[in-house]
């Protein structure tokens, strides 16, 4: 809980346009803002969508002060995670992917979904690809732990490109061809996934056990079980720059390690 407060602070610090490998917003009263692929929020000009519950919830935030429900769906598919792409709302959920479109600030029209099996299931997007990871643990009953890539150059119809297996896969982010996966104890993991069929692995740190990868820039803000991590991102690899929160012995440990 205390990493994934310590991330939502740094979300809001934060302050620019994304690249794609995140959800970026701006409201007209100047706030802005970007989120990882675990959020449950998401911003889009003066509305926000936030899952509460069984339900996605949409706010007027156009008087910061005071915000105003607008709508709600309730929905009967354990919904996690929100990633805004364009005018679509893409939503991870323990039985699979959908697809919704926003073009009214008060109304979620749904387009499509694509359905696996039961897993935890965060989602984020890049020009005609969704990457998604599917992760086993009690709370989700699921029985894969894998990367799916999606072709969603038709959101009425995404198709599965390639699946990968991992270890115990959370969040993750995208820059270019550059893929971050946060594989729990598998550590945190760089992939060239130039070819969506094919991914290379080009990177491992074993020892870190983590959650959440965002990417702003030439910056990989990673949320760990002991702290949180900032990389420069290097032409293909990360170079490890600072940690928040962590003591300076367990730093420079890490620092020698990787």
């Amino acid at each position: 809980m205390l990493n994934n407060i310590l991330l939502l602070i740094i979300l809001i610090l934060v302050t620019a346009c994304g690249d794609g490998s995140v959800q970026s917003s701006q409201s007209a009263n100047g706030s802005s803002g970007i989120a990882g692929s675990m959020a449950r929020f998401s911003i889009k000009d003066d509305v926000m969508y936030a899952i509460i519950r069984d339900e996605i919830q949409i706010f007027d935030i156009s008087e910061s002060e005071l915000p105003k429900k607008q709508n709600r769906l309730k929905v009967d598919f354990g919904i996690e995670t929100l990633f805004l792409h364009h005018q679509y709302l893409f939503v991870g959920s323990q039985t699979g992917v959908y697809i919704f479109d926003t073009r009214t600030s008060d109304t979620l029209y749904f387009i499509s979904e694509f359905p696996h099996v039961r897993s935890c299931d965060p989602v984020i997007v890049q020009g005609d690809y969704a990457f998604v990871t599917l992760r086993s643990n009690s709370r989700c009953w699921g029985s894969k732990n894998q990367l799916d890539i999606l072709n969603i150059s038709d959101v009425y119809n995404p198709t599965l490109v390639m699946s990968y297996p991992m270890e115990e896969p959370y969040g993750l982010a995208v820059k270019q061809n550059l893929l971050f996966l946060c594989d729990g104890m598998g550590g945190l993991k760089v992939f060239n996934v130039e070819n969506k069929s094919e991914i290379i692995n080009t990177q491992t740190f074993n020892q870190i056990n983590c959650f959440d990868a965002i990417s702003y820039k030439d910056t990989l803000i990673v949320s760990a079980d002991f702290g949180l991590l900032q990389f420069e991102i290097k032409d293909a690899s990360l170079e490890l720059l600072s940690n928040i929160f962590s003591s300076k012995k367990l730093f420079s440990n890490l620092k020698s390690k990787i």
